[in-house]
C-alpha cells in the first residue's frame, strides 16, 4: 500500500516542530514582529568622525542605552545612524544624543531628525 503525504504537510514537517512557536513574543507566520515592525517614529542621526566599524560599535553602544530607544543602527561609510524608538510617542532630541556621545570627543554631532 502506498501512502501520499500533501506537500504543505511534508514542508511543515522538515520545517522543525511548530516553526510558528520557536520565537518569544508576538509571532505572525513563524517571525517575532519586533524584528520587522518598527515599534516606534524612526530617526536619522547624522555625525562625522565615524572612520571604522569600532566607531560605529561606540557610537551604537552609547545610543542604545538612551531611555526608550528600541534599536539602533549605525554606518561608520555615511555617518548615519537610524535609531527606533520603543514606542509611537518616542522622541529622540539633540540634547539626547550629545549627552549619549558626551565620552567620545571624536565624534561631532550635526542633526537628528524624523527619517
Amino acid at each position: 500500500m502506498k501512502y501520499s503525504i500533501p506537500s504543505a504537510l511534508l514542508a511543515a514537517a522538515l520545517a522543525g516542530p511548530f516553526p510558528a512557536f520557536a520565537a518569544e513574543g508576538p509571532v505572525r507566520a513563524g517571525v517575532r514582529a519586533e524584528a520587522t515592525d518598527p515599534v516606534g517614529p524612526v530617526y536619522l542621526v547624522t555625525l562625522d568622525g565615524m572612520m571604522c566599524g569600532e566607531c560605529q560599535k561606540k557610537v551604537q553602544g552609547a545610543l542604545e542605552k538612551i531611555d526608550g530607544v528600541d534599536k539602533v543602527a549605525a554606518d561608520w561609510q555615511s555617518g548615519t545612524v537610524h535609531v527606533t524608538m520603543a514606542n509611537a510617542h518616542g522622541v529622540l532630541t539633540l540634547e539626547q544624543v550629545q549627552k549619549a556621545l558626551a565620552e567620545f570627543k571624536e565624534f561631532t554631532l550635526k542633526d537628528v531628525k524624523k527619517a
